[in-house]
């Protein structure tokens, strides 16, 4: 009979594992089919063939452009699918469908993209993304070069030591591969102009020494060709992230990697940059009093570069921007340029100061040490150069645009420039003021550009601005779909709700009893479309805050128990918090068969629920 019992529990589980997966099959469908509706989607699939095109021509700035433009297309279409549906951040199949999407974007990029999807949310999907992320940070510019066994044709060995302190052309080729034969008489090329200051070496991924020898002889090229015949299966391989050929590496004298994937002419380009690194950018020593005395005697700005030992922006910008002659040239002939770690000495005081969330942060400041400008993070060399001439002029400066602000100035195109330089220099603190004055000086003729700053920047359901949407839900399915309308009203309420009810519960913050009434009379104005659902979140912690626990049992019942575990995942977390910390035997051992009807028995979690109940439970 026991044996019955459990192969019936087993015959259900499995029935229920097929259920899941078909929810997750029709809600994937769902979304597949909203993303093919999308403008941004098309566009961005039209420029695969063009990109290819450009491939063949050999026309590597062109590849370069065209994939740029993909990338912001590409997430254009994540924001879309992250804004379709109230839970898409947290739901199994929009992550599957943006796992498909990460494939053409960079590294930054696909990481902001991981960001995105809610705290503890996990799949398997996500699961490989951050593992193929993880792998790739430890070979991004910056990053120690990694050290390798190989030999050449007679059997001598090579490490990374045999060329230590010299610079380093690293190839990854096979004999197989014909797109490496075409990128021959580009290094052969790079090879004849810097071979007196340059090691160049080609690792052939190759597991046939008869085929790796003959490869040589056909291409008979004058820079060390080394191999350890492990093909794929090779340590320095797996070392390099290598996931396809050809690829490439320049490793400066420091043995860090200075730059990597680069294609014909980029070859020569940045070996020329990287030789040239003692025009870049000439950092000051010294205090920043020194710097402000500096400032105050040759009229010029600070630039200060507000950076961490592990940022791995900063390293990219330390190792590839700064040491860019042009950027060396135009930041050292305008500016007194210092650096500090923030989290060193005299950057721990900057850091509060001048109030930096991010690294790297630049900031311009005077000689009074009064902020200017700021940008924020990695960027390319023209890129920074652009961003850092635009904040040297008062009309588009953070601190000239903020001048004008205070005078008065409301014009609409103003306020809207105010408010994407304020996000660009992540000054988001200030953002929601200006905002509302935008919503109110435009009243209903807002605009496309108007929504997208509202989607992008808007955060707080008490503004202005967000009941001004809310109650003129019309003025902006011209520019979004209502259930995408109302998705995004639903997560904007959800957001500072659930992340109130954590912070009481996990991190024991002060009851603030205005912050629940101002939240409560937010849902009641804007009438989203699950008001009860955000109102029993804060019911089921006014509960627990008047130890009524029976109350929060029978909320978490009547009203969490049968939403999609997606929605109940953090609910759930609470309530065991909660029982820990209040229940009684009776209401401890309740949760039990609470968490056992909505865990599969072999689920982690679930043990540690039980773990940690049955411990207060025996302590009682």
């Amino acid at each position: 009979m026991r044996r019955l019992v459990v192969l019936f529990c087993l015959f259900l589980l499995c029935i229920q594992e097929i259920y899941a997966q078909q929810q997750v099959s029709d809600e994937l469908r769902a979304y597949n089919d909203y993303l093919l509706s999308l403008s941004c989607y098309k566009a961005s699939g039209e420029l695969n063939m063009a990109i290819g095109e450009k491939f063949m021509e050999g026309d590597i700035a062109g590849v370069r452009r065209l994939s740029a433009e993909r990338e912001k297309l590409l997430m254009q279409s994540i924001d879309s699918v992250l804004a379709f549906r109230a839970d898409a951040k947290k739901s199994e199949a929009a992550a599957q469908l943006v796992t498909r999407l990460v494939f053409n974007l960079g590294f930054e990029n696909t990481g902001k993209v991981l960001n995105r999807f809610e705290p503890g949310f996990d799949p398997l999907c996500l699961q490989e993304v951050r593992q193929s992320l993880e792998k790739e940070s430890k070979v991004r510019p910056g990053m120690p070069a990694a050290d390798f066994k190989v030999f050449d044709r007679e059997g001598k060995e090579y490490t990374l030591a045999s060329f230590k302190g010299k610079y380093i052309f690293l190839e990854f080729s096979a004999s197989w591969c014909s797109w490496c034969k075409k990128e021959i008489p580009s290094i052969r090329q790079a090879y004849e102009r810097f071979k007196d200051s340059v090691v160049f070496i080609t690792i052939h991924l190759d597991d046939n020494r008869d085929k790796w020898l003959k490869d040589l002889e056909t291409h008979t090229v004058p820079w060390y060709c080394l191999t350890d015949l492990k093909a794929w299966k090779s340590p320095v391989a797996k070392a390099y992230n290598i996931a396809g050929v050809p690829n490439c590496f320049i490793i400066g004298k420091d043995g860090l990697i200075k730059a990597k994937e680069l294609r014909r002419e980029e070859i020569t380009q940045q070996l020329e940059k990287l030789l040239a690194a003692g025009k870049g950018i000439q950092f000051r020593t010294g205090s920043f009093q020194d710097a402000l005395q500096e400032a105050e005697a040759t009229g010029k700005l600070i630039f200060l570069d507000g950076y961490t030992s592990w940022c791995a922006p900063c390293k990219m910008m330390n190792t590839t921007v700064f040491t860019d002659p042009e950027v060396g040239h135009f930041f050292n002939e305008h500016f007194i340029n210092v650096k500090f770690d923030m989290e060193k000495g005299e950057g721990r005081e900057l850091l509060k100061r001048y109030g930096m969330q991010v690294f790297p942060t630049y900031l311009l400041l005077d000689a009074a040490g009064n902020e200017v400008h700021r940008v924020v993070g990695g960027h390319d060399a023209g890129e920074f150069i652009r961003l850092i001439r635009e904040g040297m002029d008062p009309e588009n400066s953070i601190a000239g645009m903020q001048k004008r602000y205070e005078t008065g100035d409301r014009e609409a195109d103003f306020l809207r420039r105010y408010i994407t330089t304020l996000g660009g220099g992540y000054r988001f603190d200030k953002i929601p003021a200006v905002l509302d004055e935008l919503c109110r000086k435009n009243g209903e003729t807002v605009n496309e550009e108007d929504w997208q700053l509202i989607r992008r920047y808007l955060s707080d359901p008490s503004s202005y601005t967000f009941h001004f949407v809310a109650k003129h839900r019309e003025l902006f399915t011209a520019y979004i779909a209502p259930e995408e309308l109302e998705a995004w009203i639903q997560k904007v309420l959800y957001v500072p709700v659930f992340n109130t009810v954590n912070s009481l519960v996990f991190d024991e913050k002060e009851y603030d009893a205005g912050r629940f009434k101002t939240l409560r009379k937010d849902i009641k104005i804007v009438r989203p479309e699950r008001k009860s659902y955000l109102l029993s979140i804060l019911d089921y912690y006014d509960a627990f805050r008047m130890d009524k626990m029976d109350k929060v049992l029978s909320i978490f019942k009547k009203q969490f128990m049968s939403l999609p575990a997606s929605d109940r995942w953090g609910l759930t977390m609470q309530l065991n918090a909660m029982l820990c910390a209040k229940g009684n035997k009776a209401q401890c051992e309740e949760g039990l068969h609470i968490f056992r009807q909505l865990f599969n028995p072999v689920d982690p979690i679930l043990k540690n629920f039980e773990n940690a109940l049955n411990k207060r439970i025996g302590s009682l």
